[in-house]
C-alpha cells in the first residue's frame, strides 16, 4: 500500500486535499517515505496519521522540519496524530500538561506555520524545550492567525522566551505570549 500511496501523492496532477491513513500497518521504512511525500505534496491540507503505536519520533521530526522549510510547497495546515489534533474550524489548541517531546513539538510547529484558523495555543506545562520553542518561532513568523501562545510552567531559557516575545509582538495584530 505504501508504494502506491507514495506514487499517487508524488504525481504532479494529484489534487487530493485530505488524507486519512490512520491505523494502517506501515513499518518505519514506509513511514519515512510517506513523510517525505506528505511534506512535498502541494495539494494536501489535512492528514490523519494516528496509529496504535505512534509514528517514530524520527519520522515526526523529519516531517516537521520539512514543513518548516521556507522552500516547502506543502499546504498542510491541519493534522491528527497520537499527540495532538488540529482540524478545520478549530480556534483553540489546549495541550496543557501533555508531554511534548522535541519531535512532536517540531511537527506541531510545522503544521502551525500554515494554519490560519487557530487563535490560541496552550503549551503550558508540556515540557516543551528551547528547540521546540525555536521551531514555534519559525512557525509564528509565517502564521497570521495566532493571538495567544501560553508557554507557562516550562523550563525555557530567558533568551528563547525573549525571542518568542519579540516575534509575537512584531506581528500585526500582535500575538501575546504568556510565560
Amino acid at each position: 500500500v505504501a508504494p502506491a500511496l507514495c506514487a499517487m501523492l508524488s504525481n504532479p496532477s494529484c489534487s487530493l486535499t485530505s488524507l486519512d491513513i490512520s491505523y494502517n500497518k506501515f513499518d518505519d521504512e514506509d513511514w519515512v517515505k510517506i513523510a517525505d511525500v506528505l511534506a512535498s505534496s502541494t495539494s494536501l491540507t489535512f492528514v490523519d496519521i494516528r496509529q496504535k503505536v505512534s509514528v517514530s519520533q524520527g519520522v515526526l521530526s523529519n516531517l516537521g522540519e520539512e514543513l518548516l522549510k521556507p522552500s516547502s510547497g506543502s499546504k498542510i495546515d491541519s493534522l491528527r496524530c497520537n499527540h495532538f489534533d488540529i482540524v478545520r474550524g478549530q480556534h483553540q489548541l489546549k495541550l496543557s500538561g501533555i508531554f511534548l517531546d522535541p519531535s512532536t513539538a517540531c511537527l506541531l510547529a510545522g503544521v502551525l506555520r500554515r494554519n490560519t484558523e487557530l487563535i490560541e495555543v496552550d503549551l503550558s506545562a508540556t515540557s516543551i524545550d528551547d528547540a521546540g520553542i525555536d521551531h514555534l518561532i519559525v512557525a509564528l513568523e509565517m502564521n497570521s492567525s495566532l493571538r495567544l501562545i501560553d508557554v507557562q510552567h516550562n523550563r525555557l531559557a530567558m533568551s528563547t522566551l525573549a525571542k518568542l516575545h519579540e516575534v509575537g509582538a512584531g506581528k500585526s495584530p500582535p500575538c501575546e505570549v504568556s510565560s
